[in-house]
């Protein structure tokens, strides 16, 4: 490579102030409205998951209020912002460098003093290992399965939560863009004893729960314990009618 080649050349940087809402629930946010994939920027743009999670969140606040949350793969971090809204603390994570700088300048649309922004790669051991102690009650993700690359990474860093912090819950929204991805992704839960259950779908948008199959007490598949967002409800009630 050239020494004066600039890789920022073909980064996009251009953010707009954004804005999510839903029922009682806005929340502001910068974004890209194009990424470059090549840079795994992914993370720059709010994808259809990030807001199908935060739609659930608003829906059952309950479960996430005064609880302490992991967003993992945050990206924008639009989730994690939402969440705060209602937990007790939220940290908002995310793997790539230029992707955290975003993360970080959207703190400032945080509503309570409440959010950490920071830097964890999945499969780093150390992260979760040196906060045991904050005693994590829920892990949140959208569209954490975009690379296969991430596949072993994701199942070992959830592994080692669930090792922490036995009772934790883990609710991810996912786009299914490849089925071997996602089927390799559920074969790497199973030999660590984790099992993914879809809650609801919406179109190739699926909502998931991960859970410990050692452990009873969060092997909680009813749906009727979730509220789930109008849209899928209504979606719902009409094939019910039919």
């Amino acid at each position: 490579m050239e020494d004066n080649f600039d890789c920022d050349l073909f980064i996009n940087k251009d953010y707009v102030e954004k804005e999510f809402k839903y029922k009682d629930c806005v929340q502001k946010y910068k974004a890209s409205t194009s990424a470059s994939t090549d840079f795994d920027l992914t993370g720059q743009i709010v994808w259809r998951a990030a807001e199908q999670l935060a739609e659930f969140i608003v829906e059952n606040k309950e479960i996430f209020r005064d609880k302490v949350v992991l967003e993992v793969g945050a990206g924008v971090g639009l989730s994690g912002l939402v969440c705060a809204q209602y937990a007790k603390q939220v940290y908002i994570t995310d793997g790539n460098d230029i992707v955290c700088e975003l993360m970080e300048m959207n703190a400032q649309y945080a509503q309570n003093n409440n959010v950490v922004m920071e830097k964890y790669c999945w499969g780093d051991l150390s992260y979760l290992e040196k906060r045991k102690d904050i005693k994590f009650d829920i892990i949140i993700g959208a569209d954490i399965m975009f690379w296969e690359s991430s596949i072993e990474p994701l199942a070992i860093t959830l592994k080692q939560a669930y090792e922490l912090y036995p009772q934790i819950l883990v609710y991810t929204a996912t786009r299914v863009r490849a089925k071997h991805s996602e089927d390799r992704f559920d074969q790497r839960l199973q030999e660590r004893n984790l099992e993914r259950i879809v809650l609801y779908s919406e179109g190739e948008n699926k909502f998931y729960k991960i859970f410990n199959k050692s452990n009873n007490n969060v092997q909680d598949s009813d749906l009727s314990r979730y509220v789930i967002p109008e849209q899928k409800r209504a979606e719902l009630n009409q094939k019910q009618s039919e």
